[in-house]
C-alpha cells in the first residue's frame, strides 16, 4: 500500500496549535501500519472550526477508533503530544502528504492508465494527464485531469485494479 502522508511530530504540533488549529480528528489509518511491531496507525486532520471538525466526525462515524480532540482542553492537548512522540507500537500521521508535489508511483501510474481506459477516457496522444492526490474525510483521492475533463477514484479503489 503506497502511504504518501507524513507522521506527526512534536514540531508539527506546535506550529498547527500556533495557527489556532483546535481541533483535530483522530481516525483509524490502516495503510500507516509499517512493521510488525506497529499495532495500529491513525490519522490527525486539525480543524480551526469546530463545526467542520464535527462535519468530518459525523463522516467516519462507523469508524470505532475515531476522536474528536479540542486541544483548548489541557487534558486533550497533553494526548495530542503523546501522540505526537509516536508511542511504541503505533503510527500517527498528519493529513499532510511526504513531499510537496504528489508524483504518483510506477505501480500507480500502471493502475492509474487502466483506470482510465476503463472510464472510456480518451485524452489524445501528448497531452498531458495531471494527477493530483488530496483528502476527503481521511480518505486519499486522487484526481486525474485533461483539460477541461476531470475524474477522480479513491487511492484504496485504484490499488484494487
Amino acid at each position: 500500500m503506497h502511504n504518501p502522508l507524513q507522521l506527526l511530530f512534536k514540531e508539527a504540533l506546535d506550529e498547527l496549535l500556533l495557527q489556532g488549529h483546535a481541533y483535530f480528528i483522530r481516525q483509524s489509518y490502516p495503510r500507516g501500519k509499517t512493521g510488525a511491531s506497529c499495532k495500529e496507525a491513525f490519522l490527525l486532520t486539525p480543524y480551526l472550526d469546530p463545526d467542520a471538525a464535527q462535519q468530518h466526525l459525523d463522516a467516519i462515524r462507523q469508524d470505532p477508533r475515531k476522536l474528536l480532540y479540542n486541544a483548548q482542553e489541557p487534558l486533550q492537548r497533553e494526548k495530542l503530544y503523546k501522540a505526537a512522540a509516536q508511542p511504541a507500537g503505533y503510527r500517527v500521521y498528519l493529513n499532510r502528504l511526504k513531499d510537496r508535489e504528489w508524483k504518483p508511483p510506477a505501480h500507480l501510474v500502471a493502475g492509474i492508465k487502466q483506470y482510465i481506459a476503463r472510464a472510456g477516457w480518451r485524452p489524445g496522444r501528448g497531452k498531458p494527464i495531471n494527477a493530483e492526490l488530496s483528502l476527503h474525510f481521511g480518505e486519499l483521492i486522487i484526481r486525474l485531469q485533461n483539460g477541461d475533463r476531470e475524474i477522480q477514484i479513491s487511492l484504496n479503489d485504484l490499488e484494487k485494479i
